[in-house]
């Protein structure tokens, strides 16, 4: 199982990078009003392979979130996906050499991005059946561009018995993906012996979902987003605080018991068959923010590593070079 690490793109980050050789790197990137922003993933791309030369790339296309996809200024031009689908194709044309995985939506699964939101016909883009149709133009205009390109379904859990999921491979849309994308982030379960079954019933619940469908084997699976957030004293702090309406029981953990449920969580990965995780994040956010996103990082703020937990995540990126794929 190879292992990589959000990128960043200034600071101390890209000398540690060299150093260690993170095989896998995500980013996000999302259409402004003119669709300008093609070459923005060529250069993120480009930095990386500067630093890692042997790194993998993983783009994250989306809009900020539903409610901006669905009032995009061109959007009723034409079918409602056309405007995404036609900026997805600009981007991947201009940095097919650089990038090779699409992650069509990293958390269309989200229902929180689409409140407010109803299509005509009473379908969200959360939907699964819903996004099959958007995933469906991506990845054919993906192809056509780069055949050799994989195209990532948009991150979801696995767990909450899978509704996304279900829903998107009963649409047909296990024909439009190459590859399983899962952000198994175990924020409101506080032991192991319940983050631990929650996962394996995961696992399976996929792999019967998928033989339910027909296919003979399920898709290659990864992991885009991966963490803990460690910050003390914030599983006190109240979902407003937080700034999510989704994650009423965020928990903090300790360092040390962060480095133990990784290091636990990347071997139970490796038995399930996970192909790649991505860690959320290098290096905490500084200056006070409190969203449970920003301590995810390797680092503290300060810029000195988080004791064991660095260490699990550093061994585990030297363990996937030695057997791992080569971009």
């Amino acid at each position: 199982m190879q292992l990589g690490i959000t990128w960043a793109t200034k600071g101390p980050e890209d000398a540690w990078a060299a150093e260690h050789k993170p095989q896998w790197n995500k980013s996000g990137f999302s259409p402004d009003e003119t669709a300008a922003n093609y070459g923005d993933v060529g250069r993120w791309a480009g930095h990386v392979h500067a630093a890692v030369p042997d790194c993998n790339c993983i783009a994250d296309l989306r809009t900020v979130s539903v409610q901006d996809f669905l009032a995009h200024p061109a959007r009723g031009k034409g079918p409602v996906y056309d405007w995404f689908v036609d900026w997805v194709a600009g981007t991947v044309e201009e940095a097919a050499g650089a990038v090779k995985h699409w992650e069509i939506w990293g958390e269309a699964a989200c229902p929180y991005t689409g409140k407010g939101f109803v299509e005509a016909d009473g379908r969200k883009l959360y939907e699964g059946m819903t996004y099959v149709d958007l995933l469906q133009r991506c990845y054919e205009r993906i192809k056509s561009i780069d055949p050799e390109a994989k195209v990532l379904l948009g991150g979801h859990g696995c767990d909450m018995f899978l509704k996304f999921y279900r829903q998107v491979m009963e649409a047909g849309g296990g024909a439009h993906f190459d590859v399983n994308c899962l952000h198994p982030f175990a924020l409101k379960w506080r032991t192991w012996e319940t983050i631990e079954p929650m996962l394996r019933e995961g696992f399976e619940a996929m792999r019967n979902i998928c033989a339910a469908q027909g296919f003979e084997r399920p898709h290659p699976l990864c992991i885009t987003e991966f963490a803990w957030p460690t910050t003390p004293g914030m599983a006190d702090w109240t979902p407003e605080a937080l700034g999510s309406n989704v994650l009423p029981s965020v928990l903090s953990v300790s360092e040390e018991q962060a480095a133990d449920w990784t290091e636990k969580c990347f071997q139970l990965f490796k038995e399930e068959g996970v192909e790649f995780v991505v860690w959320a994040g290098f290096q905490e956010v500084g200056g006070g923010r409190s969203h449970w996103g920003t301590k995810l990082g390797i680092l503290r703020a300060d810029g000195t590593p988080k004791g064991r937990l660095y260490e699990v995540v550093v061994e585990a990126m030297a363990r996937g070079r030695e057997t791992g794929l080569k971009r």
